[in-house]
């Protein structure tokens, strides 16, 4: 994963919401059919997209649930994800 961009102990933070964060969406793939699982792996791409440690301390009560994760996600990542639900 990338450095997170920010003052040193902001981004120490953040970098522990990301991790803790990618952790648990790994954990939630093991429960996912073959299509949950790139789901999950299209989301992980878009959320480590987000360089800056504020957007991940912004945005850490989002994490706490797949429909919360869903609506921070880019447009593109969406529609990805919604076509495999298809």
């Amino acid at each position: 994963m990338d450095t997170l961009i920010g003052g040193y102990k902001r981004a120490k933070w953040a970098t522990g919401i990301r991790s803790k964060t990618m952790a648990n969406l790994d954990a939630m793939a093991e429960q996912f059919n073959d299509n949950g699982k790139q789901a999950v792996a299209i989301a992980k791409e878009d959320l480590l997209t987000h360089t800056d440690a504020e957007w991940w301390i912004a945005n850490v009560d989002e994490f706490n649930s797949p429909d919360s994760i869903f609506c921070i996600l880019s447009d593109a990542t969406k529609a990805a994800i919604d076509a495999l639900r298809q």
